[in-house]
C-alpha cells in the first residue's frame, strides 16, 4: 500500500543516491586486511581497524546515536604462511604461500615431516596408511562432499601433524591457481591450509614413487578470548517507538570485495541518500554493520552470523517487538543474472508484493531481469538470526537464481582471492541503492504491520503428503482442520488491517497512536511465537517445520528396508546417507561422527549453538547399521540382511512415534497462534481503530 506521500519521498531520495560514494567505501575497506592474501576475520586487527574507519564515517554522513557494541568471539587472524616441499625425482624444492583455516597455527619453527597423499581423507582412504607425525594432502569438493573439518578431525585423531587441502570442485573454480576458505566448524586440533589445484598437482607429481618432505609454517592467532563489534547509527523518525534496521557485515575472507565490502558501501549509501535528501522517515531507521559474520566461534555447526546473533539476542534484545523488519545485504555489486529478487521470512511476502506492484519508474527490472518477491530466506546470512529471534528478516537475492540454482560466482570466486575489485558492476550497485533505499522508505511508511501467514499455512497443508495421511489419518485430519481455522482467523484480522492501512495512507492522516503501536507490537509478538513454535532446521541448515524432519527420515528408512529386502545394499546405503548427517557415517570414524553429532544434540553444547540452538528436532544413530552394510557390500555376494532390516525397522518405528508426537505438538501450536489472533485485547485495539475512524 502506497500513497502520493510515499512516492514523493521516493522521488526525493532518488535525486540523492551516490553510487560513487558506495564504491569509495568499498575501496577504502579493500586494503584493511591482515595478510598478503587478505583476510579481515572476526576479532582481528584488520577487523578492528575497519570498525574504526566505518564508525567515523557513520558520524561523518550524519547518523546519530552512534554505538560500538562489543561481543566475544574466537579471534582468527592470519598473518602469513609458507609451505616448502623437497623431494621427487629431481630432488627439487618448491614453496607455496597457502591460506590457512582457523584450525590453529604452527609453532614458531613450523611443523616438518613426510607428505602423504590420501585422496579425500576418509577412513577408507586412511585404512592402510600410516599418517602419524606426517602431513597429509587431500582433495575434496566441499559442495558435494563435506566441509574440510571432517577429514581434518579424522587426520588429527590418527596422529597427523597437519592437513594440506585443495578444492577439487564446487568452490574456487575460477582457475587452477584459486585458493579456498569455507566454514571450519570443528575444534582446534592440527593446522590446515588451502593450496591451489595447480600446487596440489605439483605435489602429487613429486610424490610418484618418491618421498617428499615438507615444512609448514603458519603465523596466525586463534584466541578464544577475542572481541568483535557491531556498529550502529540512526536516522530518527517521527515515531521513535518503532524502527526498521538496514545492514550487512564488514568482516571477510581474502579481499571480500563483493562479500561484503560492496554491501557496506550500499548500506552507508542508502543512509547518506536519505540524510542528504533531508527525509524525515515515519519511523526510526537504524543502520548496522556487523562483525563476525563469516566466522567467530569454534567447534560449532553454527559458526557464522555470530555478530548478528549477539546483537539481537544479547546486546539489544529490546529490539524484538519494536523492530518491524531487518533488511540485509550481501554481494550487491555483482550481476548474477536472474537473481533480482528479495528473499524473506514468508510472513513478509505480502508487503514485498505490494512494494513490487508500486515500484518507482525504472526499478521494475534490471537488464531485463524483473524484480520479484516470494522467495524464502535461508540460514546462510545475518537476516536469519534476526528472523529466528523474532524480527522479520529479508535479504537481496544473491545466493541462488530464481530457478534455485547456485550462481556461478559461488562456484568460481566465492571465498577465494578472486573476489576482488575487478568484479565490480557499477550499474548493478546503483540499481540496488535505488531499489533497496525505496524499499526501506516504503516499509517505514506502512501504518500497520501486515505479517501474513497464508504462505506458511499453504505450505504446511501441501506438506501433508499421501504417506503421512496413510500413517496418521486422524492426526492429519485434525491438523488440516487446525490449519483451516487458523487461516480463517488470520484472514479476518488481515482484512481489517489492510482496510485500515488503505484508509490511513489514502487520507494522509495518522491512526490512533496507542492502538496502532499496540496492534504492531502484537503482530510482532505473534511472529516471534510462530518462530519459537515452528521454525526448525534440517541437517543442511534449510528451514523446515519440525514434522518434515520425521517424514524424510521415515520415508528414507522405509526405502532402505525395501532395498535390503531385494539384496540391494548399495541402493539402501544411498538412501540412508540422505538421512540427517548420516553421510559422514559412511566415510568417517565413529569418533568423528559422534563429535559432530554432539555439537548439535548435547545439552551441554547449547551455549555454543548460537542461531541453531534447538532448531534441529532430532537425530538418529545409524553408524553401526551403515557400516555393517558397507562391510557386507565388500564381499560382493548374496547376503542375509535380516539383522540390518531389524535395526532399521526399530529406528523407523521410533521415528514414527516421534512424528506422531510432533504432529500433536504442532496442532497445539496452531491453536495457540489462532487464539493469539483472536485475543480480546488485540481485537479491542483493531476495533477501536475501525470504530474511531482516523484521528489527526
Amino acid at each position: 500500500m502506497t500513497n502520493g506521500k510515499t512516492k514523493k519521498i521516493w522521488e526525493q531520495y532518488l535525486k540523492f543516491i551516490d553510487e560513487e560514494y558506495a564504491h569509495e567505501i568499498a575501496m577504502r575497506l579493500h586494503p584493511l586486511v591482515n595478510s598478503h592474501l587478505g583476510g579481515r576475520n572476526a576479532g582481528s586487527d584488520a577487523e578492528h581497524r575497519a570498525a574504526e574507519m566505518l564508525f567515523e564515517e557513520m558520524g561523518t554522513i550524519g547518523l546519530t546515536d552512534l554505538r560500538k557494541e562489543w561481543f566475544p568471539v574466537v579471534k582468527w587472524q592470519f598473518n602469513d604462511c609458507t609451505f616448502t616441499a623437497t623431494g621427487g625425482k629431481q630432488h627439487e624444492t618448491i614453496q607455496f604461500r597457502p591460506y590457512p583455516y582457523p584450525s590453529g597455527a604452527t609453532p614458531a619453527e613450523g611443523v616438518s615431516g613426510e607428505l602423504v597423499y590420501v585422496s579425500r581423507g576418509t577412513k577408507q582412504d586412511l585404512e592402510e596408511v600410516d599418517i602419524k607425525g606426517k602431513l597429509v594432502l587431500i582433495d575434496i569438493n566441499m559442495r558435494e562432499d563435506w566441509w574440510i573439518t571432517y577429514p581434518v578431525l579424522e587426520a588429527a585423531y590418527r596422529g597427523a601433524s597437519a592437513v594440506v587441502c585443495s578444492s577439487s570442485g564446487g568452490f574456487s573454480m575460477e582457475n587452477d591457481s584459486a585458493l579456498n576458505c569455507q566454514d571450519f566448524v570443528g575444534p582446534q586440533t592440527i593446522p590446515c591450509v588451502s593450496i591451489s589445484r595447480k600446487e596440489a598437482d605439483l605435489l602429487k607429481e613429486m610424490l610418484e614413487n618418491q618421498k617428499v618432505t615438507v615444512k609448514l609454517w603458519v603465523d596466525a592467532q586463534l584466541d578464544t578470548n577475542g572481541a568483535s563489534c557491531n556498529l550502529t547509527g540512526s536516522i530518527p523518525g517521527k515515531n521513535t517507538e518503532e524502527q526498521l534496521i538496514v545492514g550487512d557485515h564488514y568482516d571477510c575472507h581474502f579481499w571480500g570485495f563483493q562479500d561484503n565490502n560492496m554491501a557496506v558501501g550500499l548500506t552507508l549509501a542508502i543512509a547518506k541518500g536519505i540524510l542528504d535528501a533531508k527525509i524525515l522517515p515515519e519511523r526510526t531507521l537504524v543502520f548496522i554493520l556487523h562483525g563476525a559474520e563469516e566466522s567467530g566461534a569454534l567447534d560449532t555447526r553454527y559458526d557464522w552470523s555470530i555478530g548478528a546473533w549477539n546483537q539481537i539476542n544479547h546486546i539489544r534484545p529490546e529490539w524484538v517487538g519494536k523492530t518491524l523488519a531487518y533488511l540485509n545485504f550481501e554481494l550487491p555489486g555483482y550481476e548474477f543474472g536472474n537473481t533480482n529478487y528479495t528473499a524473506a521470512a514468508p510472513e513478509l511476502f505480502g508487503l514485498l508484493e505490494t512494494f513490487q506492484q508500486a515500484l518507482p519508474e525504472g526499478l521494475n527490472a534490471f537488464r531485463d531481469d524483473p524484480y520479484e518477491t516470494g522467495f524464502r530466506q535461508f540460514s546462510w546470512s545475518d537476516d536469519w538470526s534476526y528472523t529466528a529471534a523474532g524480527v522479520p528478516g529479508m535479504v537481496n537475492g544473491f545466493l541462488l537464481d530464481k530457478q534455485n540454482r547456485v550462481n556461478d560466482f559461488f562456484i568460481e570466486k566465492y571465498h577465494s582471492q578472486f573476489d576482488h575489485p575487478d568484479t565490480y558492476d557499477k550499474d548493478m550497485l546503483a540499481y540496488n541503492i535505488k531499489l533497496y533505499g525505496c524499499l526501506a522508505l516504503f516499509l517505514v511508511e506502512q501504518p500497520l504491520w501486515l505479517l501474513d501467514y497464508s504462505t506458511h499455512i499453504n505450505q504446511m497443508e501441501k506438506g501433508l503428503n499421501k504417506w503421512i495421511k496413510g500413517q496418521f489419518p486422524l492426526e492429519v485430519k485434525q491438523y488440516q482442520l487446525a490449519l483451516k481455522e487458523l487461516g480463517h482467523a488470520t484472514d479476518k484480522t488481515l482484512k481489517k488491517l489492510r482496510l485500515l492501512n488503505e484508509k490511513a495512507l489514502g487520507r494522509h492522516t495518522r491512526l490512533n497512536r496507542e492502538s496502532q503501536l499496540a496492534v504492531n507490537q502484537y503482530m510482532l509478538h505473534i511472529f516471534k511465537r510462530w518462530q519459537d513454535l515452528f521454525l526448525r532446521l534440517d541437517w543442511t541448515d534449510t528451514p523446515i517445520v519440525g514434522h518434515q524432519h520425521f517424514i524424510n527420515n521415515c520415508t528414507r528408512l522405509e526405502e532402505a528396508v525395501t532395498y535390503l529386502g531385494k539384496d540391494q545394499g548399495e541402493a539402501a546405503l544411498e538412501h540412508l546417507c540422505l538421512i540427517e548427517d548420516e553421510c559422514i557415517s559412511r566415510y568417517f570414524s565413529r569418533a568423528v561422527v559422534d563429535h559432530f553429532t554432539k555439537q548439535v544434540t548435547s545439552p551441554c553444547r547449547i551455549n555454543n549453538q548460537f542461531w541453531g540452538a534447538g532448531r534441529i528436532v532430532d537425530s538418529v544413530d545409524l553408524y553401526d547399521t551403515i557400516n555393517a552394510i558397507l562391510l557386507k557390500n565388500c564381499k560382493k555376494k548374496e547376503q542375509n540382511w535380516q539383522s540390518e532390516i531389524n535395526q532399521l525397522e526399530r529406528c523407523l518405528n521410533e521415528q514414527k512415534k516421534r512424528l506422531q508426537k510432533t504432529l500433536v505438538q504442532e496442532m497445539q501450536g496452531l491453536h495457540e497462534i489462532q487464539s493469539l489472533f483472536q485475543d480480546i485485547q488485540f481485537e479491542k485495539h483493531i476495533n477501536r481503530l475501525l470504530s474511531d475512524g482516523l484521528s489527526d
